[in-house]
């Protein structure tokens, strides 16, 4: 089972030292998961690893190891945000850090990293605001203005896609604006098909006229005939 951890012990059983030694064994397991590329399964190690730091009563453990519960709880945050950050699981690795920081408020380590995870949401301000502070505690870090760099290449690049992206927008409407201001010129009704209407009566009218001449015709003819018998 996961809790058993220490001596086949529950984690209910095991003492406070014995807490901290299995967290920071799992801990060193998933920095090899890390090592390995493998930050999925790094992160599980990493959260099976807190637990054991989180699980204790503080009314009956020894406060002298209070730091030291401490140190494994930022330790272990620090690396978990790590490994998501990896995986891109941005919105995990902020949460991360911000427990970090309610620990250790200047934590230059946690201050950067959610600056990453704030760069990776777009999140400009925020992620500015982080590294300017991690700068301030720690001038010589080159990580920092590096960071710092990226993301005014970042913003620049978001600039430029949001200006195109307008510029098509109008020249589109534009477009549509002329369209209807200038519609196309309609064709000319076709004199062909009055021409057929006119053909049609002639036909009609010249057909009458053939019947008429045979009946006048052939009238004569029949009273010639009988005045011959």
């Amino acid at each position: 089972a996961e809790t058993r951890e220490s001596e086949g012990k529950e984690k209910w059983e095991m003492t406070t030292v014995e807490k901290i030694e299995t967290g920071n064994r799992l801990k060193q397991e998933g920095n090899q998961l890390v090592n390995d590329g493998k930050y999925a399964e790094a992160g599980e190690k990493y959260a099976k690893a807190l637990g054991f730091f989180y699980f204790y009563s503080p009314s009956f453990d020894e406060e002298s190891l209070q730091d030291e519960i401490n140190k494994g709880k930022i330790s272990l945050h620090l690396n978990l945000a790590l490994a998501q950050l990896k995986l891109r699981e941005f919105q995990q690795a902020i949460s991360n850090t911000d427990e970090v920081l309610k620990l250790s408020p200047d934590n230059v380590k946690a201050l950067f990293r959610r600056a990453l995870g704030h760069t990776g949401l777009r999140n400009w301000h925020s992620a500015l605001s982080d590294l300017h502070r991690a700068g301030e505690l720690d001038p010589q870090d080159p990580a920092i203005p590096q960071q710092l760099n990226l993301i005014k290449s970042l913003r620049e690049q978001e600039s430029q896609q949001e200006r195109d992206i307008y510029r098509r927008m109008v020249s589109n409407r534009s477009s549509e604006t002329l369209d209807r201001s200038h519609p196309p010129p309609q064709p000319a009704p076709s004199r062909a098909g009055g021409n057929g209407a006119l053909n049609r009566w002639l036909g009609y009218l010249w057909r009458l006229l053939v019947l008429l001449l045979v009946s006048l015709w052939s009238g004569p003819r029949r009273m010639f005939k009988r005045r011959r018998d």
